[in-house]
């Protein structure tokens, strides 16, 4: 049987080299014995590191809720590129507010001057549809201030691309454009005005918020 098998595959190759094409070998079936890759092995043949701990870092600090006096820290609600906003009761009053702070010590003057000038904006437009600033500090090196925390979110969570009921919609702009034209008898540009910085209470009042961009129309800047 192997020597007709030695003829039978030297025949096929004859044959093959004689109509000019090369004869193909018969493909080897993989091993049920394949060599496994290693467990964490990337594409590139390398072993993955095992995980470590994390290395507390300043990046982690950053993290952390900070314990400002007078205030009971419940959580945060959002942070910016220089702020955060935290969710917290006021001892004192025992009333809930946001407490918007500076991130770090790193800030720059400049980011400084504005985070101050955003609460001294707030507290020049006393109106009922601009969310107002009810305290300002500095905690550890960092200046913040309290705002009243309204339930109902942002107002681009109520649209989500979507159209909206017509009367609730003539309803908050023009509850908006009224709060606008009273921050401008004031000299105080918002600069930033958008469905994020519209926050809405239970009832769908609307109260305009984040002065961080604001301007004041008589300075140089």
């Amino acid at each position: 049987t192997s020597r007709l098998s030695k003829v039978a595959g030297r025949d096929h190759s004859l044959a093959a080299k004689s109509s000019g094409v090369k004869a193909r070998r018969p493909r080897r079936r993989a091993s049920a014995t394949a060599i496994q890759k290693p467990s964490g092995a990337t594409s590139h043949g390398q072993t993955a590191r095992m995980s470590n701990p994390p290395i507390p870092t300043a990046k982690n600090d950053r993290n952390k809720i900070p314990d400002v006096p007078g205030y009971e820290m419940l959580g945060e609600l959002g942070r910016g590129g220089m702020g955060v906003v935290y969710r917290a009761r006021q001892k004192g009053l025992n009333r809930m507010v946001a407490l918007k702070m500076v991130l770090n010590n790193a800030a720059s003057e400049s980011e400084l001057d504005r985070f101050r000038l955003e609460a001294r904006a707030v507290a020049l437009v006393q109106h009922p549809g601009i969310v107002q600033v009810f305290d300002v500090g500095e905690h550890n090196g960092l200046p913040y201030f309290s705002l009243e925390f309204v339930e109902g979110g942002p107002l681009d969570n109520r649209l989500k691309g979507e159209p909206q009921d017509v009367k609730f919609t003539a309803s908050v702009m023009e509850k908006v454009c009224r709060a606008m034209g009273y921050a401008h008898s004031k000299k105080i540009i918002h600069r930033d005005l958008k469905p994020a910085n519209i926050l809405l209470t239970k009832t769908d009042e609307p109260k305009v918020t984040d002065f961080g961009l604001a301007k004041e129309m008589d300075s140089d800047e």
